[in-house]
């Protein structure tokens, strides 16, 4: 909300008090009260409707231009497009092999490809037992997301105590959505 309507239901709130008490002297204070609450109410809904009204196609543009600015501008997401994705994975071990699927989420305007994965098994110590990168092969659209795998990781190690991944590197998808 701008500066300018807060300032108008201020505004539109107080002339709405002060003409219910001053033009009203004989009514009891307890009902006075009440109708300055109630001028206080009517006067914030008008102010609304007025300040709504007062919104043009110009001010629409300009704010879908500053939310599309918070999503990456076309150099911010090709300069680093990892940092508008968020991955959710799910590991999965079967008969000593280790896999793993999951969904890459887009918060950019742009469409993104070939997420590059690093990932890695640690033991109950934190040393690393395997580590290696896998690489999505897929189209994250504009502000969605996509699932993808199984993933074929390692075989899966008796002294595994953890595993992880994490999203190091991406391409902007030019022309595919």
């Amino acid at each position: 909300m701008s500066l300018y309507a807060i300032a108008s239901f201020a505004l539109l709130g107080a002339l709405g008090f002060f003409a219910f008490n001053i033009f009203k002297p004989t009514i009891v204070v307890f009902r006075s009260r009440i109708a300055a609450v109630l001028g206080l109410l009517a006067s914030l809904t008008f102010g609304l409707v007025w300040v709504d009204s007062l919104r043009t196609p110009d001010d629409d543009a300009r704010l879908a231009a500053i939310d599309a600015k918070g999503r990456g501008t076309w150099d911010d997401v090709q300069a680093k497009p990892e940092t508008y994705l968020t991955l959710d994975e799910k590991y999965h071990g079967n008969g000593g092999a280790l896999s793993f699927s999951g969904t890459i989420s887009n918060s950019s305007a742009y469409a993104i490809k070939n997420v590059k994965l690093k990932c890695r098994v640690i033991s109950e110590t934190d040393s690393v037992l395997w580590k290696g990168e896998k690489t999505v092969f897929k189209v994250v659209p504009a502000n969605g997301s996509v699932r993808f795998g199984p993933l074929s990781l390692t075989h899966l190690d008796e002294q595994a105590g953890g595993v992880g991944c994490r999203i190091v590197d991406a391409t902007i998808a030019q022309g595919e959505s």
